[in-house]
């Protein structure tokens, strides 16, 4: 309407007053079964004082359900624009989300098929993790080798939009499939880098993405160093083989072990219990703690197998989250190792992934994590006993021929490879490996 331009009159009557019709809709109840569940939880869990408790004794959550299916019979019957059902019902479930925890989301059919190789294949993105803190949308990995890691893109930055769209508005699985496409094809972010206030905008290529989940190296001294970028399916058998790689280049002796967990955002809890069992022969691995502080389970130690007498130094930093913290968190607390880098990401919360009727899924978080010392992950995250900076910006990657994956021969240099000295923390870790007793 062009401005000081009066809206047309209409005359009062019957049809401008009447109260709008509610027409039976078919199959309303089947396609909003989801949403009737979703909202039933989220009024449940509603804390809104004890006016909400009083409506809550004298109101059946039922009747609030007959409320919005009958708002969703007015926007199909009487809203101006013609919307899909189907939409309007997504969106409904995804602001109820909101209102939980930010690793709580909501996956449509598409999205469910689209993500299935998040951790088992290959995918073309950019290599970002992201993640949730007090309403802005975090890098929480970007993966070594990734175009986002070649731009300079690090844990901690903040992304603020996806060509040219602010990303504030959506949940972490649409971003995600903004983020990917077709191999060649090029996607503008605008990153805010950690510890600044000026924007950077970045125009990544999108890639064929399958990085190696656990590289080795020897290095001098009888000391070794193993990376492990994710868990996924696997990891454990390999950091073994890994270890048995480097004694055996070492003539049948391993002094020291550096274990690299940084960058790692985290992936199968079962492979991060597995492999701090590798390290620990008895004690508390992880306690997870559900529903009102129940006690759900205590993954314990075994001794069978362990590599008890290896010495050992574990690297973090902020994109260090989940399964990689309770492995971090777990060598520290019963002194096992020494922790050097920066403060880790802290996700220490548990999600399971419920399947629904229609193909889509439901993320929910339904436990917390706890360190043996009794501590909590979540938010808090595994400080170092060792803090060492990256100055915010991260280090380059070692070169494509210094690493290598297990099961194959590994030479050991006759000195500290210049790739090594570059990086502080793990510098520190082999002064800590060579000294009489890290600590």
């Amino acid at each position: 309407m062009p401005p000081n331009t009066a809206p047309p009159q209409v005359k009062p009557g019957k049809e401008t007053a009447r109260r709008p019709r509610v027409a039976p809709l078919p199959g309303l109840v089947p396609s909003i079964s989801l949403l009737l569940s979703g909202a039933l939880i989220g009024f449940l869990l509603s804390r809104d004082g004890q006016d909400a408790a009083a409506r809550q004794a004298t109101v059946s959550p039922y009747q609030k359900l007959a409320v919005f299916a009958r708002v969703l019979s007015y926007i199909e019957t009487e809203y101006v624009d013609d919307v899909s059902r189907e939409l309007v019902i997504e969106e409904a479930v995804r602001g109820l989300l909101r209102r939980l925890d930010p690793h709580t989301q909501f996956f449509t059919a598409t999205q469910v098929k689209q993500l299935k190789t998040a951790l088992t294949g290959q995918y073309t993105g950019v290599g970002l993790t992201l993640s949730r803190r007090k309403g802005q949308v975090v890098v929480q990995n970007a993966e070594p080798g990734s175009p986002a890691a070649r731009a300079g893109i690090r844990p901690g930055d903040l992304l603020l939009s996806v060509d040219g769209s602010s990303v504030l508005p959506l949940d972490l699985a649409a971003i995600t499939l903004r983020l990917r496409g077709q191999r060649g094809t090029r996607v503008e972010v605008e990153i805010r880098p950690f510890g600044s206030s000026q924007p950077q905008k970045h125009a990544l290529v999108r890639d064929s993405l399958r990085n190696a989940d656990v590289l080795v190296a020897a290095l001098p001294r009888g000391m070794g160093y193993v990376a492990i970028r994710r868990f996924s399916h696997g990891v454990t058998r390999q950091v073994r083989a890994a270890i048995s790689d480097l004694r055996r280049s070492h003539g049948g002796r391993l002094s020291g072990l550096v274990l690299d967990l940084r960058d790692n955002p985290g992936g199968l809890m079962d492979e991060g219990i597995r492999l701090a069992d590798v390290f620990l022969s008895q004690g508390l691995i992880v306690s997870k703690v559900g529903k009102r502080g129940r006690l759900q389970e205590r993954e314990l130690a075994h001794r069978k197998d362990t590599e008890s007498s290896l010495r050992l130094v574990a690297l973090i930093n902020r994109g260090t989250a989940s399964a990689a913290e309770i492995v971090a968190a777990s060598l520290a607390d019963h002194g096992r190792a020494t922790i050097v880098g920066e403060r880790s990401f802290g996700k220490g919360s548990m999600q399971s992934i419920i399947p629904l009727p229609d193909g889509s899924q439901l993320k929910l978080t339904i436990a917390r994590y706890f360190r043996p010392s009794g501590k909590p992950i979540e938010g808090v995250g595994v400080t170092p006993s060792r803090l060492v900076s990256t100055g915010g910006r991260g280090l380059p990657p070692p070169p494509a021929d210094a690493l290598s994956s297990p099961g194959k021969r590994l030479t050991v240099p006759g000195q500290i490879p210049p790739w090594v000295q570059a990086d502080p923390a793990l510098g520190q870790a082999l002064q800590l490996l060579s000294s009489s007793s890290p600590s």
